[in-house]
C-alpha cells in the first residue's frame, strides 16, 4: 500500500506541475461550443453559462468535491500507516463523491435494463470496501475529481470566449420622424416605419424605397457579384448593405418576417442528424460495461475479489475519455492560432469523409473588391483623363468599385485633383466639378437619368460586359460621355494553390462551385481555377438540394460559403465553413470559420484533421496496451493490484501527454504550390 501510495501520489503531483505550467504558458487549449441547433439555441445555451450563480454553484460544488477526495485520501493512508478503522471510514468521502454516478447506474439498470458507469463505480466501490483497498479506492476518487474540474472549468471558459462571435447584431436604426432622423431600438420597429439608411450601413428590414437612390450589395442574399441600382419604388432586402447614396424605406417586414430570417426557419426546419453523432469512445463506454462486468464475475473464482478489481480498473474506454477531449481541445487551441475556429470536435472527424468540396463563388471564391480590366473611351477622350476623372469623383468613397478604381489609379501613378466634400452628390453615382467641369461617374441608370445621350458604341460595351457578370461605370464630362471603365470580379491569389493541393494532398476526388450569379462568369472562373462541375443562378433551396444529391450517391461534402443564401447549404452538408466577416447566419451555421478571411487556411483545416486523426490512434493504441499490460502482469503474472493501477495511471497519463503534444509543436505549414493566380 505504501509503494501504491507513493506512485500514485507521484503521478497526481506530477499531473498537477504540467497543468500548472501549460496554463501559465497559455497552452490549456479552450472547449468550443457545439452548434447544435439554431442561432437562438446557441445564444441561450451560452447565455446560460454566463449565469454568474450558476458558474459559481459548479465550481463549489467541484471545489467541495476536491476537497472531500483529498480528506478522504489522507484518512485512507493514515488508516492504512496508523489506525485501521479510518480505513473503513474513509470510503464515505468516496461514496459521496460518488452518489450521482452510483444513483445514475441503479436507474440504468432498473428502468432501462441496461448498465452504465455508474454500474460499474458501484461495484467497484464494494469491492474495493469489502478487500480493504481504501487507499487506491481513494485516491482514485481524488484523481477523477481533479479531472472533472480541469474538464468543466475549460468547457466553461471556451464557451464564454464564443460569445463574442454569436452577438453582432445593430441594437439601433435611425428612423424619419416629421422629417428629423430619430434613433430608435431595433426591436421598436413596425410595418409602416421610414428608415434612413446612409452609406456603409445594413439594411435592417424588409420595405421598398420612398426617397433616395443608393447602390446596393445583395450577394449574401442572392449571390450576385454586382451592386443592384435602388431607387424610388424599388424592394430592398434586410442584410442587404448600401455601398454608396443614401435611402429611406418604408418598412414592411421586421424581424421573424423578413427574407433573412425565412432562410433561418428554414434551417430550424431542416433535420439536424449531426448531433446525433457521437465521439468513439463515448461509443465504447455504452457497450463495454456489461462484457467489463461479465469477465470481472467469471475471474472472480480463479482470483478472488482481485481478479474483478483489476479488469474493472484495467476498462480502457473510460480513461480514453479524458485524453480523448484533451486531443479535440489541444486541435482546438492548435487551429485558433492558425485562425481557424472550429465549433464542434465531430467535425474533425467528419473530415476524414470528405471527397467532394463545394465552393460558393462570389465573396468566397473571389474577393469582395474588383478590379479593373479595361477602359473605354469615346468623343475624342484619353484613357488617362477618363480614367483621372473616375478616380477624382471616386477618392473618398470607401465601397469596393471605388476602392478598386483608386487602386488602379495609384498603379497608373494619375495625379488627382483635389475635390471639397460639398461639391458631392451622391446617388446611383457621384457628380463632383474638377476644374469647372461638370463630372459624373456611376452607372448605365444614372447616366440615363441625367439625360446624357450614351453612345451606340458604349452600349455595345455595356452588353458585352453584362454578359461576362463584370460591373461597368461611365463617366461623363459636361454632359457627354467620354468613356467607361469595366471592372471583374477578383479571384482570390490563393484560390487556385488550395485547389490544386487539396487534390494533391486530402484525397479531394471532385470539385464544384454553385453561384446565384450568372452563367458566363461562372463558367469562366470554374475554368480558370480547373474546377469541372458548374452551377449558375442557383436559388438558395436549390443549393442545399444539389449538396443532398452529392451525398445520395455516397460522397462527402464539404461546402465553403459566406452569404445567406449559402446558409441552408451550410447546413446540408457533412462540413461546412465559411469565412470570417461574412454574414452572421452563415458563420453562425458553419462548423468552421476561417478568421483570417483566407482560403489557404482551408488547406491548413485538413492538415489539422489528418493530424488529429492520428493522434487519436497513438492515444486509443497507449491507454489499450497499458489496460492489456495491467490486466496480464496483474493476475497472470501475479504482481498484483497495485501493479495494474499504476500501469493503468502510466497509460492515462501517456494518453494525456499525447493528447496535448500539438501544442508544443510548431505551426505546421503546408507545403507551397506553385500556379497561384495573380492579379
Amino acid at each position: 500500500m505504501i509503494f501504491e501510495s507513493i506512485c500514485l501520489c507521484g503521478i497526481l503531483l506530477a499531473g498537477a506541475k504540467s497543468y500548472q505550467k501549460l496554463s501559465k504558458n497559455g497552452l490549456i487549449p479552450s472547449l468550443v461550443a457545439e452548434n447544435k441547433y439554431t442561432r437562438q439555441l446557441q445564444l441561450k445555451e451560452i447565455s446560460s453559462l454566463e449565469d454568474e450563480c450558476e458558474r459559481k454553484e459548479v465550481d463549489k460544488k467541484a471545489n467541495r468535491d476536491i476537497a472531500i477526495a483529498s480528506g478522504s485520501f489522507g484518512l485512507s493512508i493514515i488508516g492504512s500507516l496508523f489506525y485501521a478503522p479510518l480505513g473503513p471510514l474513509s470510503m464515505v468521502g468516496m461514496m459521496y463523491i460518488n452518489r450521482d454516478l452510483i444513483k445514475s447506474g441503479y436507474r440504468s439498470l432498473i428502468d432501462k435494463g441496461k448498465p452504465n458507469v455508474g454500474l460499474l463505480v458501484a461495484s467497484n466501490s464494494i469491492l474495493f470496501f469489502v478487500s480493504g483497498y481504501y487507499v487506491v479506492a481513494n485516491l482514485a476518487t481524488c484523481l477523477w475529481s481533479c479531472y472533472t474540474k480541469l474538464l468543466t472549468r475549460i468547457e466553461d471558459n471556451s464557451k464564454r470566449d464564443f460569445i463574442d462571435v454569436f452577438k453582432r447584431q445593430s441594437r439601433f436604426v435611425w428612423v424619419l420622424f416629421n422629417g428629423i432622423e430619430v434613433e430608435m431600438p431595433f426591436e421598436s420597429l413596425k410595418s409602416g416605419d421610414i428608415v434612413v439608411i446612409h452609406a456603409g450601413e445594413t439594411i435592417p428590414i424588409d420595405g421598398f424605397v420612398t426617397d433616395g437612390t443608393a447602390l446596393v450589395d445583395q450577394h449574401i442574399l442572392t449571390g450576385e457579384s454586382q451592386p443592384a441600382e435602388k431607387g424610388l419604388g424599388d424592394e430592398v432586402l434586410a442584410l442587404t448593405v448600401v455601398l454608396s447614396g443614401q435611402l429611406h424605406v418604408h418598412t414592411e417586414k421586421t424581424g421573424d418576417d423578413t427574407t433573412s430570417a425565412k432562410i433561418g426557419q428554414v434551417l430550424n426546419e431542416m433535420v439536424d442528424f449531426k448531433t446525433h453523432m457521437q465521439l468513439r469512445a463515448t461509443e465504447m463506454a455504452d457497450k463495454s460495461i456489461w462484457p467489463t462486468l461479465l469477465v470481472g464475475g467469471i475471474s472472480y473464482p480463479f482470483f478472488g475479489p482481485l481478479g474483478p478489481l483489476i479488469i474493472n480498473a484495467a476498462m480502457p474506454i473510460n480513461k480514453l475519455l479524458v485524453p480523448a477531449s484533451f486531443s479535440v481541445l489541444s486541435t482546438f487551441n492548435k487551429a485558433s492560432k492558425n485562425g481557424i475556429l472550429i465549433k464542434d470536435g465531430r467535425t474533425l472527424e467528419l473530415l476524414k469523409r470528405v471527397d467532394t468540396v463545394v465552393f460558393d463563388k462570389t465573396g468566397t471564391l473571389t474577393q469582395e473588391r474588383p478590379h479593373v480590366v479595361h477602359i473605354y473611351t469615346c468623343n475624342d477622350s484619353q484613357n488617362n483623363e477618363v480614367f483621372t476623372y473616375a478616380a477624382a469623383a471616386e477618392e473618398k468613397q470607401n465601397h469596393p468599385i471605388a476602392k478598386a478604381i483608386q487602386e488602379k489609379a495609384f498603379l497608373m501613378q494619375l495625379p488627382i485633383p483635389e475635390i471639397s466634400e460639398a461639391e458631392y452628390k451622391i446617388g446611383y453615382g457621384i457628380t463632383v466639378t474638377i476644374d469647372n467641369k461638370l463630372v459624373r461617374v456611376g452607372s448605365f441608370r444614372f447616366i440615363e437619368m441625367e439625360d446624357i445621350p450614351i453612345p451606340a458604341v458604349i452600349k455595345q460595351k455595356q452588353t458585352y460586359c453584362h454578359k461576362r457578370g463584370n460591373s461597368f461605370i461611365l463617366v461623363a464630362v459636361n454632359n457627354e460621355v467620354s468613356g467607361a471603365i469595366e471592372l471583374q470580379p477578383t479571384v482570390r491569389p490563393e484560390a487556385k494553390a488550395v485547389i490544386d493541393s487539396l487534390r494533391l494532398h486530402h484525397g479531394i476526388k471532385s470539385m464544384a462551385i454553385i453561384s446565384g450569379d450568372q452563367e458566363a462568369p461562372t463558367r469562366k472562373l470554374a475554368e480558370e481555377l480547373g474546377i469541372t462541375n458548374y452551377f449558375a443562378q442557383v436559388l438558395p433551396q436549390d443549393k442545399a438540394k444539389l449538396i443532398a444529391q452529392l451525398q445520395e450517391e455516397g460522397k462527402g461534402v464539404c461546402y465553403v460559403g459566406d452569404g445567406i443564401n449559402d446558409a441552408i447549404a451550410l447546413k446540408q452538408a457533412d462540413v461546412s465553413v465559411s469565412l470570417s466577416g461574412a454574414s452572421t447566419v452563415a458563420t453562425d451555421t458553419a462548423q468552421v470559420i476561417l478568421m483570417d478571411e483566407k482560403l489557404d487556411q482551408l488547406e491548413q483545416l485538413f492538415y489539422i484533421a489528418k493530424n488529429f486523426d492520428g493522434n487519436m490512434k497513438s492515444i486509443f493504441a497507449t491507454v489499450i496496451i497499458s489496460s492489456l499490460m495491467a490486466v496480464g502482469g496483474g493476475l497472470f503474472l501475479h504482481l498484483g493490484l497495485a501493479y495494474a493501477i499504476v500501469i493503468n495511471e502510466i497509460g492515462f497519463m501517456g494518453g494525456i501527454g499525447i493528447a496535448l503534444y500539438p501544442l508544443l509543436q510548431h505551426n505546421q505549414k503546408p507545403p507551397a504550390l506553385p500556379n497561384k493566380v495573380e492579379h
